[in-house]
């Protein structure tokens, strides 16, 4: 997966990050393709200048004895005694349904997610920003007969406070109660 270069224009970025997850079929979690796009975002984090919430940009998790990770990176407020104020918070999901480029769902709204990162790490926002890129959207098990009677939901983790501004954090948020996925 290539990552757009920051010369590029607004458009090039966001037709290069989609095309460049996109570009594995599969993005169904514990998928190859899952696996690759969890890696391209975590060093798109990185070039865009996020700072990984805590230690690492990863925050694993577990339900129904299936390992999830969410992606969680942090743009600073602009001025620095802001750091502490509630965060915003800025997400998409990561994951896709089988056999799906996942372009719609969910890659173009992950472009914009970055996009909107790498203006906040060059015109800081008044407050921080968490920019998040959550797992398991998508049930493994998502068939058509399971839509309708899910059997388990993965738990997510909680809302998160901010990290400290030292680089030695280590906070982890602890995983929230299992919820259902609203029905449409």
């Amino acid at each position: 997966m290539t990552a757009p270069d920051d010369r590029s224009t607004t458009a090039e970025r966001l037709r290069s990050d989609v095309e460049a997850l996109c570009a594995v079929r599969d993005r169904r979690v514990g998928s190859p393709g899952h696996d690759a796009a969890r890696a391209y975002l975590s060093q798109r984090y990185a070039a865009i200048g996020l700072r990984p919430y805590g230690d690492t940009y990863e925050l694993p998790y577990a339900g129904g004895g299936i390992n999830f990770t969410n992606l969680l990176a942090v743009a600073p407020a602009k001025d620095a005694a802001a750091n502490d104020a509630a965060p915003l918070l800025i997400a998409a999901h990561y994951d896709t349904v089988a056999d799906t480029p996942g372009a719609d769902d969910n890659a173009a709204a992950i472009a914009i997610t970055l996009e909107v990162a790498r203006r906040l790490t060059r015109q800081p926002a008044a407050r921080p920003v968490l920019i998040a890129q959550f797992d398991a959207e998508e049930p493994p098990t998502s068939t058509p007969a399971s839509w309708a009677a899910p059997t388990s939901t993965p738990t997510k983790p909680a809302r998160p406070s901010m990290p400290p501004s030292s680089s030695t954090s280590s906070a982890t948020p602890s995983p929230s109660p299992a919820s259902s996925k609203p029905s449409s």
